[in-house]
């Protein structure tokens, strides 16, 4: 992006912050927009925090500062919790742009860190990244409601690998993109699972899967994945036994 561009941009975004009488904060790496300069400040600071956090744990190192910008639009809302991310491509210029409605914590917490992960992997690997992993990266960050979602029926690998798109509403295809980077990250390192998804994309799943974790093939890896998320989930529902002084040291179920 060349200089005169950016200024422009910046030049149009305070005007629309002035007009709206809103807050605004940026640095080289994003732009926040909200109505109160308070929650600007505090989403400026979280996101270089899960920035930097997300870079060195996926990536495996931080990204140069600068790289590509994100604008970040905060809407607060005290009944509804959604964000979206839209990525540009870094060698065409421009910013990443992402739009938040949701609580104040979130803003801070849960759902910027969520999209955050967008950002941050789009910023190294535009494109690169088949849909399923990157939002399975990016739900790893979210509050641990979101992450005990299950499938409400059975989602086939094959439909996952091949996904384009996956629409908010298709809650089943998000836990299970949430659910196989949770198996594959049993297998090995973050960082692996983000080489096998861009070998996977480039060269198919299969040779993808052998490379990286040994497994022959996706049919293996689909039994593989189920047997863990069976196993998983009886663990969960187990009974703990536990000790509770109110019932005279005596252990109970709960």
């Amino acid at each position: 992006m060349t200089v005169i561009r950016c200024v422009l941009i910046l030049c149009a975004v305070l005007i629309a912050s002035n007009a709206l009488g809103a807050g605004f904060s940026y640095d080289r790496n994003f732009i926040v927009l909200s109505d109160d300069q308070q929650i600007t400040d505090g989403v400026l600071t979280k996101a270089n925090e899960y920035r930097r956090q997300i870079a060195k744990e996926w990536l495996g190192q931080e990204l140069p500062e600068g790289v590509v910008r994100t604008t970040i639009h905060v809407e607060i809302s005290a009944d509804e919790d959604r964000g979206f991310t839209w990525p540009v491509d870094p060698s065409d210029g421009g910013f990443h742009k992402t739009w938040l409605v949701t609580s104040r914590e979130k803003a801070m917490g849960s759902t910027l860190h969520h999209e955050i992960a967008h950002s941050v992997l789009n910023s190294r690997h535009a494109d690169a990244l088949p849909v399923f992993i990157e939002e399975g990266i990016a739900s790893q960050y979210d509050d641990p409601v979101r992450r005990a979602r299950t499938p409400a029926r059975p989602v086939q690998l094959a439909r996952l690998l091949a996904s384009k798109s996956i629409p908010a509403r298709d809650q089943d295809t998000y836990a299970a993109a949430t659910s196989l980077v949770e198996f594959l990250l049993t297998k090995g390192s973050k960082q692996k699972v983000v080489e096998f998804a861009m070998a996977g994309k480039a060269h198919g799943w299969d040779a993808a899967l052998r490379q990286h974790y040994r497994i022959e093939s996706v049919s293996e890896l689909e039994h593989a994945w189920q047997a863990w998320t069976r196993q998983t989930a009886q663990t969960l529902r187990a009974p703990v036994r536990t000790s509770d002084s109110r019932l005279d040291g005596t252990a109970r179920l709960r």
